[in-house]
């Protein structure tokens, strides 16, 4: 054992590991059943006047205080910071620390740090062959691993050192392994950020097992609501009742702002953001941040209730009546958070609309109703133009898209509740190419949501239960139909005979049919830059020599088909006002079918603007940009 770290395996802390591991799960919950079943039969004798009834509720007295101590003292995990120290055995995490024998060899504690999920959660997420590991280790004592691990585990401001933590360490310093993860193209950097995936998992797990959300009898403060209840979702009982999986947030400071405009005298906040940015996931964080009591006194153990626009709909009362009442309960309860997802439906705006404005217009003037609300920019832009007076009654709070390294924790958070309802694993690549993927080709959405909604696609192309980085470009192919995955052997034969099957269409241009040819090959073998098009030519010629056709031929032959073309005739477009029909703004859903609204349904496709010479010259000069 290395001279700066001391394993005491005979201290408290050791054999209340040994303790709790002896006892397993039953050590939980017996003494506690057995307590409350012996106190019981000791009052019935009693009442029976039967005089060991006394001995019956004092035996079960002690065996109730000894569920309590071994509920806080043996099982309840640490939550405290590791610093610099001596003592590892105060450091370890208990199931790991009872395992422990020592002195130890690096192959023998790797085999015990295997037996957690913690490490294997690492290797697996990495996809790193364990056995293998084990037999490049050295015989030689393990000490100097621990003294890694500590050092590691300080940096980075976690709680224990459990399994996990102590692997990572290997993976970071043991040269033997070095070669095996070069092979593997694993780095420091994905060692890293898997190892923070995984205390985030254990520190979720800790919250889960030691939150105590509001108090007995909280519920019975509030109004009766059976008509809003109808109506509406719960969203801070799904929480409580654990059908909605908790993601770290990663936009702490608009919580924050909502719950203080919450507290305010307005009481009404709009939550802006594009699809996918993480509206509905922040009103879940809010609700969370209520029930555990986080937040102003006005409003701790507030519930969100999510009201149901189609529900409201199909009714077969009046709106106006229902609304009115559902409000009034809200009121009366006095502990209640209107959520209106997609608000601008309630306002009359958009397919499925019911318009209640000049019912919540005076409504949101009110601060005794708390309401927030959520809605894209240009749904916002919209509602503010038909509805003036909305500006001055709601707190706006945008939000701006994370940041990469954000994102990517989310989507590893997210993988965590993916995997369960999927069955299978997701490996750290398959985030990364996640990532990666929903950047480029679905421009419709934001982050984090598209790649959430990407990784979930993905686990329905596992191979054996693991999705890889593979399965997500299948899923990218599956949603968009561009080429992602690396050409198949008949893809490659399609490729090197692609004149040949281009002229079964067309004859002559054998230089056109050629330079285009090349273009694809050179963009399947990965050689363009991925932020422009696959190639751009310029057909001169006149009527009949093929220009059209060999568009067409080009999308028969390897785009699937004719239905692959973007066409424009670019003789419509011969004023400078025509560019509004040509290129349509981000968000901006009702301005009608536009190149870059067909290009984004479509990516994978060949765009031909036929008769490019009759348009106007400012929109040759944007074209030119793309």
């Amino acid at each position: 054992m290395s001279a700066s770290i001391v394993l005491n395996l005979k201290s408290v802390r050791a054999r209340k590991a040994r303790l709790a591991l002896a006892l397993g799960g039953a050590g939980r919950v017996v003494p506690g059943i057995l307590g409350a079943m012996l106190v019981a039969a000791g009052i019935a004798a009693l009442m029976a006047s039967i005089n060991p009834g006394w001995i019956l509720v004092g035996i079960g007295i002690k065996a109730l205080v000894l569920q309590i101590w071994l509920r806080w003292d043996i099982y309840t995990p640490t939550n405290v910071l590791i610093s610099s120290t001596s003592q590892i055995d105060q450091l370890l995490e208990s199931k790991l620390l009872a395992h422990l024998g020592w002195p130890m060899q690096q192959p023998e504690l790797w085999t015990k740090l295997m037996a957690g999920w913690q490490g294997v959660f690492v290797v697996n997420r990495l996809m790193i062959p364990s056995d293998m590991v084990r037999q490049l280790l050295p015989a030689k004592e393990a000490d100097g691993i621990l003294d890694a691990a500590l050092k590691l585990a300080v940096q980075n401001g976690y709680y224990e050192l459990d399994a996990g933590v102590i692997l990572a360490a290997y993976l970071l310093n043991a040269p033997e392994i070095k070669p095996l993860l070069d092979s593997l193209k694993i780095n420091q950097d994905q060692v890293l950020s898997v190892l923070d995936w995984q205390q985030r998992t254990a520190t979720a797990m800790r919250s889960r097992q030691q939150s105590a959300r509001g108090g007995i009898g909280r519920d019975w403060t509030a109004g009766f609501t059976p008509v809003l209840s109808q109506y509406s979702q719960n969203l801070s009982q799904q929480i409580e009742g654990g059908y909605y999986r908790h993601i770290p947030q990663v936009h702490q400071t608009a919580v924050d702002q909502i719950v203080s405009e919450l507290d305010s005298g307005k009481g009404t906040v709009a939550i802006i953001g594009e699809v996918g940015s993480g509206k509905t996931s922040l009103v879940y964080s809010i609700a969370e941040r209520l029930l555990d009591g986080n937040a102003p006194e006005s409003l701790k153990y507030h519930y969100v209730l999510q009201l149901n626009a189609s529900m409201l709909i199909s009714s077969h009362e009046r709106i106006e009546n229902i609304v009115l009442h559902l409000l009034a309960e809200a009121v009366h309860a006095k502990n209640i958070i209107l959520f209106l997802d997609e608000a601008q439906l309630f306002f009359g705006e958009g397919a499925g609309a019911v318009d209640l404005s000049k019912i919540l217009l005076p409504v949101l003037s009110n601060p005794s109703i708390k309401i927030v609300m959520a809605m894209t920019a240009g749904d916002w832009q919209h509602l503010i133009a038909a509805t003036p007076a909305l500006t001055g009654l709601v707190g706006r709070v945008t939000m701006p898209e994370a940041p990469e390294a954000e994102v990517l924790k989310v989507l590893q958070d997210a993988a965590v509740g993916l995997e369960y309802t999927s069955n299978t694993l997701i490996t750290q690549t398959a985030v990364q190419e996640s990532y990666k993927l929903a950047d480029r080709y679905m421009t419709e959405s934001a982050f984090p949501g598209k790649g959430v909604s990407l990784l979930e696609s993905a686990t329905q192309y596992a191979s054996q239960e693991i999705v890889t980085a593979a399965s997500v470009a299948k899923a990218i192919e599956a949603i968009t139909g561009s080429k992602v995955v690396g050409a198949s052997r008949a893809e490659r034969t399609q490729l090197l005979n692609l004149e040949d099957q281009i002229h079964q269409s067309m004859v002559n241009q054998v230089r056109a049919v050629q330079v285009v040819s090349d273009a694809l090959r050179r963009a399947r073998a990965g050689v363009k830059n991925s932020k422009r098009p696959v190639g751009s030519f310029l057909f001169l010629g006149p009527t009949g020599v093929g220009k059209t056709e060999l568009t067409k031929a080009l999308a028969a032959v390897y785009f699937g088909g004719e239905d692959r073309i973007i066409r424009l005739d670019m003789s419509e477009y011969q004023k400078p006002s025509d560019i509004d029909r040509l290129l349509a703004p981000q968000g901006a859903t009702r301005a009608g079918h536009s190149l870059i609204g067909a290009i984004r349904t479509t990516p994978f496709s060949v765009v031909l603007l036929d008769e490019i010479e009759k348009a106007h010259s400012d929109i040759l000069n944007l074209l030119l940009q793309l």
